[in-house]
């Protein structure tokens, strides 16, 4: 059977609905067959998602971060956050939910299967925005001022985000947070 252009992206999104094995060895077929990165991409995307492979899945999202796949990024992040967690690596799983948080807020609402494994644990745009600002050491009132709101819908926002996190309060937060604090800076 020969490849057709759009088949390749069609398995991926029967990927990115949670069945990876249904895909996996038409992708391989196809990998061999068609030229550019995403065939080898989906592939290893289905791969990690059948294995259950948290670093294998973050790697995944790291590469279609790189080619702007900001969408996919942040499906295959959301999967390495439910893979860590269910392996009991709680760091990691926390890692890649706020990572999953900054790429869906980057793609405007957007909401699809595989973000909602983790939609009851993904920030809100609005509580992003003020998470990254505690974690850089602003005090709530400053963050209210900041952004127009008022210091008790900070704490609000701050207490929801803990909640899905799934730490205890500021003092993780520069932990979580630490290496995009210190790259705004920079």
């Amino acid at each position: 059977m020969g490849a057709v252009p759009w088949e390749p992206a069609f398995l991926h999104d029967v990927v990115r609905l949670g069945e990876p094995g249904a895909a996996r060895a038409r992708l391989a077929e196809l990998t061999g067959e068609l030229d550019g990165p995403l065939p080898a991409l989906y592939l290893r995307h289905a791969t990690a998602l059948a294995r259950r492979d948290g670093r294998a899945l973050e790697a995944v999202a790291a590469e279609f971060a790189a080619l702007g796949a900001t969408l996919h990024a942040a499906e295959a992040v959301s999967q390495a956050s439910v893979a860590h967690r269910e392996t009991g690596r709680m760091d990691s799983a926390r890692r890649c939910a706020w990572r999953a948080a900054e790429w869906t807020a980057a793609c405007q609402g957007a909401r699809t299967a595989a973000l909602d494994l983790e939609h009851a644990r993904v920030l809100t745009r609005r509580e992003y925005q003020i998470v990254l600002r505690a974690a850089r050491g602003e005090t709530n009132p400053q963050i209210a001022t900041a952004l127009g709101i008022a210091p008790r819908t900070v704490g609000n926002h701050l207490y929801r985000s803990y909640e899905k996190l799934g730490i205890s309060g500021r003092a993780e937060l520069p932990r979580l947070f630490g290496d995009l604090t210190r790259s705004e800076r920079g």
